[in-house]
């Protein structure tokens, strides 16, 4: 079982060519061909031309496969894709973030919105008892392109802070990644002069308020609202071509840890559980599945941080016994939990070599 393919219909999710083409200009200066880029990810030469057009986010994803798949040191090359990508490159979002008054709103503003930005890793906000955190959920993401993704989103954002606050440090006082150390953290830990940890339950970093505060030279409250009025418009329209499978998957995976239950998402569609079932079914899965989906990658990722015991796991994800999440962990992988982290922890385990496990991707 694998959210892999609620990533690639979830890709459904349209994109700018503005993207597309910073990193089809970076594929062609590691040695690919153009002619190759564009026919996997198919996309029209004339499309590059027309600044109307939009792909949908699936075809990125073929070509930063054909780039991983090619050139390797997959979080490196997503790093040197993501420093090229600063507020010009998010089109209208990039300029709401810009308009706003400092760099507090610029996040609350800019993470109501991420979505037009960036379709594959979901951003929320927790307060934490070190300061305000910024998680980024990235347990979805499929194993042969989230080292690729993550390192892109995480250069992005440094970019973003260094055209908002020109001359101030990076407002960052500690950075997580579920990632394991691999090829192109020191090149993180220059962008990011801060604790940066590896192997954690979730990928996030926390903030320096006092930074945060600084105000921007172009802000603008009425150039964001037009901002908004758009970005709004384009999740609106998104969110239509979803499938309910794709948005109760998203819906589980915002709730947190807490997941709720059957009567609870259905409500929150304003469906009846037996309507709510019934449509599942149409689109070839069902309520178990699409929570055990949620559920197993979240186990996965707890699993693989040393900080969590298996029965800390087990009560983290709602199970009331250890052997019962054990047995469900083992339907899922074909591992026991114990199996399962000797297996990560193993010198050729590496989230660029992932133990698969029964998980199948398609």
């Amino acid at each position: 079982m694998s959210d892999h393919v609620s990533v690639e219909r979830g890709s459904q999710h349209q994109l700018g060519i503005g993207t597309f083409d910073i990193l089809l200009t970076y594929a062609r200066e590691q040695g690919l061909d153009r002619v190759r880029c564009l026919q996997r990810a198919d996309v029209t030469p004339d499309a590059l031309d027309n600044p109307d057009t939009v792909i949908d986010a699936c075809q990125e994803l073929a070509l930063i496969r054909l780039l991983v798949r090619e050139c390797g040191s997959a979080f490196r090359h997503g790093l040197q894709v993501g420093c090229r990508q600063g507020l010009t490159a998010h089109g209208v979002w990039g300029l709401g973030v810009m308009s706003s008054a400092n760099g507090v709103v610029a996040l609350q503003w800019g993470g109501r919105f991420a979505s037009v930005a960036f379709p594959f890793v979901r951003y929320r906000w927790r307060l934490g008892r070190r300061g305000p955190l910024l998680l980024m959920d990235d347990d979805h993401l499929p194993d042969d392109v989230s080292a690729f993704i993550v390192a892109r989103d995480l250069a992005c954002l440094w970019s973003l802070h260094r055209e908002l606050l020109p001359g101030h440090a990076m407002g960052v006082n500690e950075l997580r990644l579920t990632l394991p150390e691999m090829d192109g953290m020191d090149m993180l830990r220059d962008l990011y002069p801060c604790p940066v940890r590896t192997r954690q339950a979730h990928t996030g970093m926390t903030l320096d308020p006092a930074t945060f505060q600084q105000p921007f030279s172009g802000a603008n409250r009425v150039t964001q609202a037009q901002c908004e009025r758009y970005c709004r418009e384009l999740i609106r329209q998104r969110k239509q071509r979803l499938a309910l499978s794709d948005r109760v998957r998203d819906f589980l995976r915002s709730r947190g840890d807490n997941l709720p239950t059957l009567t609870e998402v259905a409500g929150a569609f304003h469906q009846s559980t037996r309507s709510l079932r019934r449509q599942l079914s149409l689109e070839g899965t069902g309520w178990r599945q699409l929570r055990d989906e949620v559920l197993e990658r979240r186990a996965r990722r707890l699993l693989g941080s040393a900080h969590y015991t298996v029965e800390q796991v087990a009560e983290h994800l709602g199970y009331t016994e250890t052997s019962s999440f054990s047995h469900a962990f083992k339907r899922w992988t074909g591992l026991s939990p114990a199996q399962f982290r000797q297996a990560q922890s193993g010198p050729q385990a590496s989230r660029d070599n992932p133990v698969r496990c029964g998980y199948v991707e398609n």
